[in-house]
């Protein structure tokens, strides 16, 4: 009864792994073909924004206006898809990371949401290196910061990233002034 039940586990351990890769090339597939059709609603909104601005009312360019932004977030959906894909595949090796300098590279990255917004990114001096997979992290905190960023109501919202350690463990924090969840 035992062994049966251990090669039954390994077993259905085997198709669980085979189905949940079998998901991540689905997934990556279909987020790259979107990625076409994603290219060209971007493309042409931006030709009728163009070309017919004067022929549209107040109305018809608002909805343009929405149009394009929607093709915008759907494009980062999309991206974080593939990203999630990547990091999936890809097994990163840990690697010593200066969570400053880390940060400095998100800031770069999200440098047009962060003005637009008028974001106030305060990230607390002398973060610590952790080891950790880069991408990962870099991830995990973009995603956070974004988050914050995207769901503020304030004219001028506050983020912050901190991190404290207790016994060698390390904790970051990213706060926001938002509407919370």
């Amino acid at each position: 009864g035992h062994k049966q039940a251990e090669e039954a586990l390994a077993r259905r351990s085997q198709e669980l792994a085979r189905a949940n890769a079998e998901l991540e090339d689905f997934t990556y597939t279909v987020s790259h073909d979107l990625k076409e059709p994603l290219r060209g609603i971007e493309a042409f909104s931006g030709f009728l924004l163009e070309d017919y601005e004067d022929k549209l009312d107040e109305e018809g360019q608002r909805y343009i206006s929405m149009l394009r932004e929607s093709a915008l977030r759907m494009r980062d959906l999309i991206e974080d898809l593939l990203q999630l894909c990547r990091v999936g595949r890809a097994q990163e090796s840990r690697t010593s990371v200066a969570a400053g300098s880390l940060l400095e590279d998100i800031r770069r990255d999200m440098d047009y949401a962060i003005q637009e917004k008028n974001v106030d990114l305060r990230v607390q001096a002398g973060l610590p290196t952790v080891t950790c997979q880069a991408t990962q992290m870099k991830e995990l905190l973009k995603n956070l910061i974004s988050n914050a960023v995207k769901f503020s109501d304030k004219p001028q919202p506050v983020v912050e990233i901190a991190c404290r350690q207790d016994d060698g463990v390390y904790t970051f924090s990213v706060r926001d002034d938002g509407i919370g969840i």
